[in-house]
């Protein structure tokens, strides 16, 4: 996500933070290795998934910024394809012309399979865009 439009959200759209605040927070967010610097966009470096937030949450600044930062979940493995999927896989890029990497065939056919592949597409589309 683009530091800006995290920023934004932060202030404007869930009105936790003032702009100013919401800045202080992401730079100690960035500092605490809660989230990652690609460039101009973040990423974050844990599984949400693995996360429980109340569906009341609601951040205080003074707490995130003065206070040590909680631990949390390491970033799950993403699972090694076993050889029948990745026969699968491979039939799923040849049916499309091979204008699929065989990564995102693999995401495709993880998906059909009923697999939650949400924690694997960032991953999956920072591959595709290394030069």
């Amino acid at each position: 996500m683009p530091r800006m439009d995290l920023h934004m959200i932060l202030s404007m759209d869930l009105r936790w933070f003032a702009p100013e605040e919401s800045k202080k927070v992401v730079a100690r967010a960035l500092e605490g290795g809660l989230v990652v610097a690609e460039g101009d966009a973040l990423r974050v470096a844990f599984d949400p998934a693995a996360v429980e937030v109340p569906l009341s949450f609601r951040p205080q600044a003074r707490a995130l910024l003065e206070e040590p930062l909680p631990e949390v979940p390491a970033p799950r493995a993403a699972p090694r394809p076993a050889p029948a999927r990745d026969e699968e896989a491979h039939a799923e890029r040849a049916r499309r012309g091979g204008l699929l990497s065989l990564e995102v065939a693999r995401l495709v056919v993880a998906r059909r399979a009923g697999e939650d592949v949400a924690p694997r597409l960032a991953e999956a589309e920072a591959s595709l865009l290394k030069p």
